[in-house]
């Protein structure tokens, strides 16, 4: 694999490292890259680009999950309801009286049931210590090449074992 089928020109790897799996993600030009030490995710919306990396042997532990996005819908809502009665009692039309506040109540009501009902923004987090490195995900991506990605880390951080009875280690009994 290359940096460049990324859209990553600028970007370059330690002298020998070779990108072992990657994954796009929600950004035009955001991705996760996995190379036999480190995990790079890199973001680039064209006018800053931001850049975290994590050693492999320093993940403790990756998270997916959906997330719920900020509370700002809320906002939106109340100003809706705000804006509902402030019509109720300018328009002075009987029916435009009670139409244009029950429809703006109702888009405050469907922003609510929105995002209370929405399954929110699929994420990944690698947690390393007391840092954690969070990715939001495509929805085109499934599970499977989400969990084959996750596997891959532990693969490359064990060093290739799966940690099986019969692949670890004898030791004595005391």
């Amino acid at each position: 694999m290359d940096l460049t089928q990324f859209g990553l020109t600028e970007v370059s790897l330690i002298d020998g490292e070779r990108i072992d799996t990657a994954l796009d993600l929600a950004g035009s030009h955001e991705v996760v890259l996995l190379t036999p030490t480190r995990i790079i995710h890199v973001r680039d919306n064209g006018r800053k680009r931001k850049s975290e990396f994590a050693s492999i042997e320093n993940i403790d532990s990756i998270e997916t999950g959906f997330e719920r996005e900020g509370n700002g819908v809320y906002v939106w809502a109340v100003t809706a309801f705000v804006v509902a009665a402030l019509l109720f009692f300018v328009i002075e039309n009987a029916t435009g009286r009670i139409a244009a506040p029950v429809v703006v109540a109702l888009l405050g009501l469907y922003l609510i049931a929105d995002h209370l009902i929405a399954p929110g923004c699929l994420a990944l987090t690698f947690k390393a210590g007391g840092s954690q490195l969070r990715c939001e995900l495509n929805q085109k991506h499934d599970s499977a090449e989400v969990s084959s990605f996750v596997n891959r880390v532990f693969e490359i951080k064990t060093g290739g074992h799966s940690g099986s009875p019969g692949e670890t280690g004898r030791f004595a009994p005391r």
